[in-house]
């Protein structure tokens, strides 16, 4: 097995304490996110796959099943969160793109204008607590 670079493993420990630091600000205790950064093609057929949309996502999030009960003292995971190798050279976007996608396993969506600016007003909130540039709308 092929052991990650100093600079991707650098990163996904960036990223991990950035999805804790996200479900500390929302207030979550005992959750988890799965984080992964994933090559473009896979990004792109796990798109496919799962939403039938064929194209190049910057962040995929699949949010857990069920709420199966766990054992104390041990969290409960709220889904994953994958993310575009390609924007491994842009960690500000990478982390803005894990807050967007840890609210959506949180059930947030931006189909409908309301839903969209909520969802903004949020990120924009949980980026500033984070010091994460969020992009301007």
């Amino acid at each position: 097995m092929r052991r990650p670079s100093r600079a991707r493993a650098s990163l996904q420990r960036a990223l991990e304490d950035s999805a804790k630091n996200t479900l500390s600000f929302l207030g979550l205790r005992g959750v988890s996110v799965e984080v992964g950064v994933l090559p473009d093609a896979t990004m792109k057929q796990l798109k496919k796959r799962f939403l039938g949309r064929d194209s190049f996502p910057d962040v995929l999030a699949f949010p857990e099943s069920g709420f199966s009960p766990v054992p104390e003292g041990t969290s409960r995971s709220l889904g994953e969160v994958y993310l575009n190798e390609s924007l491994a050279g842009r960690p500000e976007r990478l982390r803005f793109l894990l807050v967007h996608g840890i609210l959506h396993l949180l059930g947030y969506h931006h189909g409908r204008r309301h839903d969209m600016i909520t969802m903004q007003l949020l990120e924009k909130e949980i980026c500033s607590a984070l010091g994460v540039r969020s992009p301007s709308w």
